[in-house]
């Protein structure tokens, strides 16, 4: 477990928020909104730590690595947060884009790495922060994710899967812990530039837009925006929510 903390001690913490894969894309982009709004970030990674350290010295926020699939690793993680600033009151559990793979060629380190550790550590973390969240009154599980396996998108069995099993598990809690005055909700994405859309085949994105009502890519930042806006007072009584943002390509 390693914290780089380069962040001044103000007289008065904010409140904290943990951004899981929050070193990428998505990721990357609601750490610095919750930043500006005020929070004290701290941004997850998991072997990554070139792009880690390159992010946290041009953002000025802290990382954090620990695997997704160990539970006691998450929880662990939770205690070092804890310690050194607060525990966290926002959990944005961004889940990155899976590699399109039909369902008869996956194999089992596969469905072990892209569906079974995210889900382990969603939970591990949820049920970490949630005892603290109640305690004071306030507290935000986001979940972001993809429109797939919410709608009837072709996307294969994995990315179906895991979306539709965040999607379940958001609503859960939601219910569960709505009394104390903490929500849960999803944000499903669509098809956002960051670096994995890059890569793909310059026809088959140009197809992909020409599917899109809106006739253009989401961005980042329009997601994180509304990731800060879910945090916000405004949004006290949204909870069990799933909120599609994808250009019209799916209208739920």
């Amino acid at each position: 477990m390693t914290i780089k903390d380069s962040s001044t001690s103000p007289v008065k913490k904010p409140k904290t928020a943990l951004v899981i894969e929050g070193i990428h894309g998505i990721g990357a982009a609601i750490c610095r909104a919750l930043k500006a709004d005020g929070f004290q970030v701290i941004a997850h990674h998991w072997q990554d730590w070139t792009q880690a350290r390159a992010f946290a010295s041009a953002e000025d926020i802290p990382i954090m690595e620990w695997s997704m699939s160990s539970w006691e690793a998450c929880q662990t993680g939770l205690s070092d947060i804890a310690r050194h600033w607060s525990m966290p009151s926002v959990l944005v559990n961004h889940v990155r884009s899976l590699t399109p793979t039909s369902w008869d060629s996956i194999t089992p380190q596969q469905w072990s790495n892209d569906v079974t550790s995210p889900l382990t550590g969603a939970m591990a973390l949820m049920q970490g922060v949630v005892p603290s969240m109640c305690q004071k009154g306030y507290g935000r599980l986001i979940t972001v994710g993809r429109f797939h396996g919410l709608s009837d998108s072709t996307e294969t069995v994995i990315g179906h899967t895991l979306n539709a099993s965040l999607l379940g598990l958001t609503k859960t809690m939601a219910k569960d812990i709505a009394p104390y005055g903490v929500t849960a909700n999803m944000v499903a994405t669509g098809h956002v530039r960051t670096q994995e859309i890059d890569g793909i085949d310059p026809d088959m994105l140009e197809h992909c837009v020409k599917n899109i009502p809106l006739k253009r890519l989401g961005t980042p930042e329009e997601i994180a925006n509304l990731v800060v806006f879910l945090c916000s007072s405004h949004a006290a009584f949204m909870t069990g929510s799933t909120l599609h943002v994808n250009g019209g390509q799916w209208m739920a």
